[in-house]
């Protein structure tokens, strides 16, 4: 029989040491870490699945002072509008023609979906603020059609005065309307009845383009041959008499604290609407400044006319030239859309002849490329 080997002693487990092994083990850092990479590379993945998305779709955005440069023409829609008009749900747009019936047209792919005055020669049209009510005139007319769309219900108003524009209240209760002439009517659209007549005091007759305040508060009446006027709508009191004259369009501001003013001469200005100071001032190349419009933040204006350029301007002590884009000879209506992603511009030659609406945007492959040029740009130096 072989002998037995030594015998091994075994040493009594130690409590402590086995309530210690009894938990959790100790997680090595690189495993600790792996969680937060995997949600790092997923947060990439999806920010590159969303950018490859909006490349495919183009969905263009907000236009603004720092992508401004970006802007270019992605859409021509080949028909002539004078004037522009945004419609109240932020999704369509009227193309007023002159001597036309008025087009009704989407602005995702600015496709016509509707025509109002079908057989009429309308060159003014306007929108209530609820879209039930709309307001026309036609060529050679003083009177104001007005079409509840809903019960259709018809009224007629005389404005005496040739070619009336009009414009609702932003309350969409009363109707006012310009024209040739020196006083502007206002009206209660509920009954049709005049409410007071707001006398400009021009000595000459003019072209009288009204604007409300986004408040309803204040009426803007510029005068083509003549000083622009700020009354109060609520008594009819003349608040301000703007001290140039000569205009075409003029808009306030969101916030209704400023009114921009095209004018005759080709400038451009900007004016406080509590005290009827002049805030800012350019004189532009073009000879004619025939339309402006400030975009949803009120941060931009756009600027049309007479052979110059259409021009992006940032609005603050002072105006500043963003971006002027390439126009032909004559651009009669600019318009931002409701959310600030296109900018609309009609035009093209100064006598009857090739006209086009072009939509401008801001697409995200044209701003990766901007900005990729830049960069470049910046290795080179």
């Amino acid at each position: 029989m072989s002998e037995p080997g030594p015998e091994v002693s075994r040493a009594a487990p130690d409590p402590k040491a086995s309530a210690a092994g009894s938990g959790p083990r100790a997680i090595p850092q690189r495993r600790r870490l792996r969680p937060f990479v995997m949600a790092a590379l997923l947060a990439s993945a999806a920010c590159v699945v969303l950018a490859t998305a909006l490349l495919c779709q183009d969905i263009p955005l907000r236009i603004s002072a720092s992508n401004a440069a970006q802007l270019t023409v992605v859409q021509t829609v080949d028909e002539y509008a004078w004037k522009l008009v945004r419609h109240p749900d932020g999704r369509h747009m009227a193309f007023v023609g002159w001597e036309k019936p008025v087009q009704i047209r989407e602005t995702r792919r600015f496709e016509q979906v509707d025509e109002i005055g079908q057989g009429k020669r309308i060159i003014h049209f306007a929108f209530s603020p609820a879209a039930d009510k709309i307001a026309f005139c036609e060529t050679g007319t003083t009177m104001v059609e007005v079409h509840d769309r809903g019960t259709g219900q018809r009224l007629e108003l005389d404005a005496q005065s040739d070619q009336p524009g009009m414009e609702f209240s932003p309350d969409g209760q009363l109707l006012v309307a310009g024209g040739y002439g020196t006083t502007v009517p206002v009206w209660d659209i509920a009954s049709g009845e005049l409410v007071r007549t707001l006398d400009t005091g021009a000595r000459v007759k003019g072209g009288l383009t009204p604007a409300f305040s986004p408040d309803g508060k204040i009426l803007a009446v510029g005068n083509r041959n003549a000083t622009t006027c700020l009354f109060d709508v609520a008594t009819g009191k003349l608040l301000h008499e703007l001290p140039n004259g000569s205009t075409h369009g003029l808009r306030f501001n969101p916030s209704g604290t400023r009114l921009a003013i095209g004018y005759v001469d080709g400038s451009v200005r900007i004016w406080s609407v509590a005290d009827g100071r002049l805030l800012a001032e350019r004189k532009t190349p073009a000879q004619e400044i025939y339309a402006v419009d400030w975009s949803p933040d009120g941060s931009l204006l756009a600027t049309c006319g007479l052979k110059g350029a259409i021009t992006i301007w940032r609005v603050g002590e002072d105006l500043e030239v963003v971006r002027e884009l390439p126009a032909p000879e004559w651009v009669i209506d600019v318009k931002f859309s409701a959310d600030g992603r296109t900018l609309v511009t009609s035009g093209g030659t100064q006598a009857p002849g090739e006209r086009t609406v072009r939509v401008w945007a801001v697409r995200v492959r044209d701003l990766v490329a901007g900005l990729a040029s830049r960069f470049s740009a910046g290795l080179g130096n």
